[in-house]
């Protein structure tokens, strides 16, 4: 199984890797890498996640036999739209995007001689850019696949065959249950992160001496919240609704946890601790 012509639509972290991962196991002939940014091009190439680079994604899609969106999921259904006409018959679009019921629902019904399968390999970081991809990336991690009933089952099949060439665990939902899930498993711990860092820098105003008082705690607690600001609000917005519910759970809790401190309940909070440390062994 080899691509003739790949056309990776963002070449961040994640489509940057996916380029390595395919040249690394022999799945695409020629690669041509799309971002706005003149510095991301360069990069891009210099790294070698691309054989050629572009600002133009209906240049770079045109005739292709794989589409990769690595771009942010507010930006994907315009992609899928201005390529839509141009790939090749039978050409296979999938994506990486965080977020999927609003991608699939929006970008499959765009493509007629091609197939859309909505994907989501879980291996980000806080680190961006061609910079920083790899070609292992993806071996042992989580990659997602959210066919629906429509899902061509051939270009469902043919996903199934990269996933598994390049080392991830593959699982399969719903775009519906994927945004549920990760809603709790990622994007509130985001945005957690990011509320930690907004409380810290509250206190910083007040006094400046804490800034030297940051332990590897805080540090490992806000590591996340370094990633991709354009990324993760459209993340949130695109799953607005899944978000809110999480939130709502998770100051649910932080008000079970404030509870326990002001009443200065010491067994009860101990046993809240307790379970929360025998729980994260687990991982």
């Amino acid at each position: 199984m080899e691509f003739q012509r790949v056309a990776i639509l963002g070449i961040g972290l994640i489509g940057g890797s996916f380029g390595l991962a395919l040249k690394k196991h022999g799945l695409a002939r020629h690669i041509v890498g799309v971002a706005r940014r003149e510095e991301t091009r360069a990069e891009a190439l210099a790294s070698g996640v691309c054989d050629e680079v572009s600002a133009d994604a209906v240049a770079a899609a045109r005739d292709a036999d794989l589409v990769f969106l690595a771009s942010p999921v507010g930006a994907m259904p315009g992609l899928c739209a201005q390529v839509a006409s141009v790939v090749a018959p039978g050409c296979l679009v999938t994506d990486g995007g965080s977020t999927k019921e609003h991608v699939v629902r929006e970008c499959a019904p765009l493509f007629s001689d091609a197939h859309f399968v909505g994907g989501h390999p879980m291996a980000g970081s806080e680190q961006t850019g061609p910079g920083a991809a790899r070609a292992d990336l993806f071996e042992r991690a989580a990659w997602i696949l959210t066919p629906t009933p429509d899902t061509d089952a051939k270009a469902l099949g043919r996903i199934r065959e990269i996933v598994t060439k390049f080392g991830s665990r593959l699982i399969e939902m719903s775009p519906n249950a994927h945004d549920e899930l990760l809603a709790v498993s990622s994007h509130l711990p985001h945005l957690t992160a990011s509320a930690l860092v907004h409380s810290f820098l509250k206190s910083k105003a007040e006094s400046p001496q804490i800034a030297d008082l940051v332990a590897s705690g805080w540090r490992d607690s806000t590591r996340v919240a370094a990633g991709s600001p354009e990324m993760w609000r459209d993340i949130c917005l695109d799953n607005a609704a899944c978000v809110e519910k999480a939130l709502d759970e998770f100051m649910r809790e932080l008000e079970t946890l404030k509870a326990l401190v002001v009443q200065g309940d010491g067994d009860a909070l101990e046993r809240w601790l307790d379970r929360a440390t025998l729980e994260r062994k687990k991982f």
